[in-house]
């Protein structure tokens, strides 16, 4: 397949595409991984500007990639309205689609947040969720804690307790699942809806540790009973002891991410 033409705000140059749409980046948690033709698309255009494959300014021709990727322009402008969504591109009259800048994109969309992963910042982008963690999930837990529900609190009790069959057996699958579910149930019923709207964020920041194979290489104990702390201090109406354990959470797994960084291997 020949390379796509894809100008850049006044430059013409040749795009070498990846070797087919099964070259695409597949980040955990993406939201597109099973949209077909048109997922494809998505994910590997947006892997290629979340990592600076298409830099700012790059012009999107519907022709180009159309043949590229072998798809009609139907899905390809599909594909595009997608990432705009997201706020990686922007369409301007009698310019075209054009890649925006960074400090435009939807940084907390869970499928930027993937792809930008892949990238060659990575690790700072690592330590930014871990940053956005300690300051959603404490706050979280604390306001949880204040009105407790009953549907929350069954929810999170399920979750706690498929982590600990996940330690007893070994099964990291299984504890990243529920890993997740806890950490989505924090905050979803935190009772806020500023906080609501960054659930997605949060879980994909649980999940970068993963895609980094960042994990701790063995599962223990100490972190069933640090997530069954917060259950208690919820249930039991203690907001200070709720954000406290939370926060520990948060300090641990940041705590191993930082060793994992510093040592250079996963």
């Amino acid at each position: 397949m020949s390379p796509a033409n894809i100008e850049h705000h006044g430059l013409s140059t040749i795009y070498e595409p990846a070797s087919g749409i099964a070259a695409s980046f597949r980040p955990v948690g993406t939201n597109l991984n099973s949209g077909g033709l048109y997922g494809s698309v998505v994910q590997t255009l947006g892997r290629r500007i979340a990592t600076g494959e298409l830099p700012a300014g790059t012009r999107l021709r519907v022709e180009d990639l159309s043949v590229e990727f072998g798809v009609s322009r139907t899905i390809v402008r599909e594909s595009l309205r997608s990432l705009e969504a997201k706020r990686l591109v922007g369409a301007r009259p009698r310019v075209g689609t054009l890649v925006l800048p960074v400090d435009q994109w939807n940084l907390l969309d869970p499928d930027v947040i993937g792809w930008r992963l892949g990238g060659p910042s990575a690790d700072a982008l690592m330590t930014e969720l871990l940053d956005l963690r300690r300051a959603v999930e404490p706050l979280a837990a604390r306001s949880f804690a204040n009105h407790p529900d009953d549907e929350g609190l069954r929810a999170l009790r399920e979750s706690a307790e498929q982590m600990r069959r996940a330690v007893d057996d070994g099964d990291f699958g299984l504890f990243s699942q529920a890993d997740s579910r806890f950490h989505r149930i924090v905050v979803a019923h935190s009772g806020s809806q500023v906080l609501g709207q960054l659930v997605d964020a949060v879980v994909a920041a649980l999940q970068a540790r993963e895609q980094l194979l960042l994990m701790p290489e063995h599962l223990d104990e100490a972190v069933v009973r640090s997530h069954a702390a917060v259950v208690e201090c919820i249930a039991n109406q203690d907001p200070d002891d709720a954000e406290h354990a939370a926060r520990l959470i948060v300090d641990v797994a940041s705590d191993e991410v930082a060793r994992k960084l510093k040592e250079g291997t996963p």
